[in-house]
């Protein structure tokens, strides 16, 4: 598992994925409210470990909701894991979004973007990736340009690397 620390309140962390590509995950705080973006497990026994830890330990800290948001249809058994782990709810496509999240819908896919204004943080799932020199690239039907409008410091896609973009 690799853990990076974007800034106070702001983590990315990453799993393998089928083919090599890391499958990606945010963690945001916003005030006592902690969100879950894709949340993936690793697989490796002291890094799951590793990983519950944290989350409880962020848990008694921050005494707040948990919210769970996925960009895409997640695996049902992580999703779960993490539920029972932190106590969170997932948001579905037709709730309100928590405290300081905005959902930037895609397409017919049913899937979706978030947006964290406090954190400058787009999370676009699989809408976006960025290729190993930094270029963000859109998937098909997609329109990177709107995602990209509301002026991300970083984007962190659900799979691949991310990219911290310069400030505007």
């Amino acid at each position: 598992m690799e853990v990076t620390r974007i800034h106070e309140g702001l983590w990315r962390w990453a799993v393998a994925g089928a083919g090599g590509a890391p499958r990606a995950a945010t963690y945001l705080e916003h005030g006592d409210h902690m969100v879950l973006v894709d949340p993936v497990l690793p697989t490796d026994d002291v890094d799951r470990a590793r990983f519950h830890r944290a989350i409880v330990r962020d848990l008694a800290r921050l005494g707040g909701a948990v919210s769970i948001l996925c960009t895409h249809p997640a695996d049902a058994d992580e999703v779960a894991e993490v539920v029972h782990l932190t106590g969170g709810r997932v948001v579905g496509p037709e709730e309100p979004p928590p405290p300081g999240m905005q959902r930037l819908p895609l397409d017919a896919r049913h899937e979706a973007a978030w947006w964290s204004a406090r954190h400058r943080a787009l999370m676009p799932g699989r809408a976006l990736r960025v290729s190993p020199d930094g270029v963000i690239v859109p998937g098909p039907g997609v329109d990177a340009a709107t995602l990209l409008a509301v002026a991300p410091r970083v984007v962190i896609p659900a799979e691949g690397p991310m990219v911290t973009l310069p400030a505007a």
